[in-house]
C-alpha cells in the first residue's frame, strides 16, 4: 500500500548544478524531504518536510539558492504533495480531517487548497480512503491518484477535476487490467499524453513501468495503456501482476520536459521484494527460487534523462544525470520557467447555504 506520509530519516532537498555539483538546500541531519514542485516562473520551490521524527509533515517554500525558506502549514497533522495552481493558490494533501480510511489503518489524506501565504485552507476532495499526488494538466484541471477499495483488492485510478474541487470524475484506471497508477506527468502539447508509473500494490518500492495514457480515452476504456518501458512488467499481461522481478529495473517520479524528453528516477536490478507474503503465491519451484534471490538485491535509484526511440512508442535511457549509491535520488524537477495553464473560474460559493444532490441508479441510468 502507498503511504505518502512515511518518514525515512536522511532526506534533503538538493540543487543539482549543470557541472554535476550539489547544493544542499535544507541541511537536515535526521529529517526527510519529499514532493518538490517548481513555480511557473522557475523562481520558487514548494516541498514537504519533516525536520525530525517528532515533527509532522509540513509544506515549505524556498528559493533555488536556499534563501527565503518559509513554512506554510502548521499543526500536528501531515501535509504533503504540494503543487502550484494557475490562480496563485497551492494545492496539497492533508490528513487534518482526522478521518480513518476504510481499513481503519491510517488517516485519509485528502486534497486541500490554500493561498500562497498558507492562509485560507479549504478541503476540496471528499473520499473515504484518500487522494494523492495532485498535478495541474495543460488545460488547467487538476489530476490526482485516488485510493479505492474494490472487494479484496485496492485500486488506484487517476481522477480529474477543477482546482476548486468541483466536477471531479475518473480520468483512467478502474476498467482496464492495470489497477495502480502512482506518479505521473503530462507530455507537452500537441502530444499531451499522461505518462504514469504503474505497479502492483506491494513489493516494488513504489516503482514500476511507465505507461502512456491518451487523455481522450476516458474512464470506460477497457484497454491497457501502452507500456513505453516494455522490459518492465506493468501488470497488463495475462498471469502478470506487476510485482515480478524486472529484467530492466523500475522507474519512479517521471517529469516531462519541454522538448518531450523525461526526467525520472530509475533503479537497475529486479526491484522486487515479493519474497515474504507474496512468495506464497508463487507455485513454480524455479520461479520461487528466482523471486527469493531477486528480493535480496537492494534498489539503487538515480536520476536519468529518458528520450523516445524513433518509433515514438518506447522510452530509452539517454544518460544518467546523478546517482549517489548511498541514497535514493528521487523527484527530479528542472529549475526553468514553464507555461502557466489557464485559470478555470471557481464555482465555489462560501456563502451559499443550500445545494442539490443528484441520485442515479447504476442499473437504469
Amino acid at each position: 500500500v502507498l503511504y505518502n506520509t512515511r518518514f525515512t530519516p536522511g532526506g534533503n532537498l538538493f540543487l543539482l548544478r549543470r557541472d554535476g555539483t550539489l547544493h544542499n538546500l535544507t541541511r537536515l541531519k535526521a529529517g526527510d524531504v519529499s514532493d518538490p514542485d517548481v513555480s511557473y516562473d522557475g523562481k520558487r520551490i514548494l516541498f514537504s518536510m519533516m525536520k525530525d521524527k517528532t515533527d509532522s509533515w509540513h509544506v515549505y517554500e524556498i528559493q533555488p539558492d536556499g534563501a527565503g525558506l518559509r513554512q506554510l502549514t502548521f499543526g500536528d497533522h501531515d501535509n504533503v504533495d504540494p503543487c502550484y495552481l494557475p490562480n496563485g493558490q497551492i494545492c496539497f494533501c492533508s490528513n487534518r480531517t482526522g478521518i480513518l480510511n476504510e481499513y481503519e489503518m491510517q488517516l485519509a489524506e485528502l486534497l486541500h487548497v490554500m493561498d500562497a501565504d498558507g492562509s485560507n485552507v479549504r478541503q476540496i476532495s471528499f473520499f473515504l480512503s484518500g487522494d494523492y499526488n495532485p498535478m495541474v494538466l495543460h488545460d488547467g484541471r487538476l489530476l490526482w491518484m485516488r485510493y479505492e477499495h474494490h472487494g479484496v483488492l485496492d485500486f488506484f485510478p487517476l481522477v480529474v477535476g477543477r482546482t476548486d474541487g468541483s466536477n471531479s470524475e475518473e480520468f483512467f484506471g478502474v476498467k482496464g487490467p492495470i489497477k495502480v497508477f502512482h506518479e505521473f506527468t503530462q507530455l507537452p502539447e500537441p502530444d499531451g499524453r499522461v505518462i504514469s508509473t504503474t505497479m502492483w500494490h506491494f513489493y516494488t518500492y513504489e516503482a514500476g513501468a511507465l505507461v502512456a495514457i491518451e487523455p481522450h480515452r476516458g474512464p470506460t476504456d477497457y484497454q491497457a495503456p501502452l507500456n513505453v518501458t516494455p522490459g518492465i512488467p506493468s501488470g497488463a499481461k495475462p498471469g502478470e501482476d506487476g510485482s515480478e522481478p524486472s529484467e530492466d529495473g523500475r522507474y519512479r517520479t517521471p517529469f516531462a520536459m519541454a522538448d518531450g524528453s523525461l526526467l525520472a528516477s530509475w533503479s537497475p536490478g529486479p526491484v522486487s521484494t515479493k519474497f515474504g507474503v507474496g512468495i506464497d503465491l508463487v507455485k513454480d519451484p524455479e520461479e520461487k527460487k528466482r523471486v527469493i534471490e531477486a528480493a535480496k538485491v537492494m534498489p539503487e535509484f538515480g536520476i536519468w534523462r529518458l528520450v523516445w526511440d524513433p518509433s515514438g512508442t518506447r522510452l530509452v535511457r539517454d544518460r544518467m544525470l546523478y546517482n549517489d549509491p548511498a541514497f535514493a535520488d528521487l523527484d527530479p524537477k528542472p529549475l526553468v520557467p514553464r507555461p502557466r495553464p489557464p485559470v478555470i473560474p471557481s464555482s465555489y460559493q462560501p456563502d451559499k447555504q443550500f445545494g442539490e444532490f443528484l441520485c442515479l441508479d447504476v442499473y437504469s441510468n
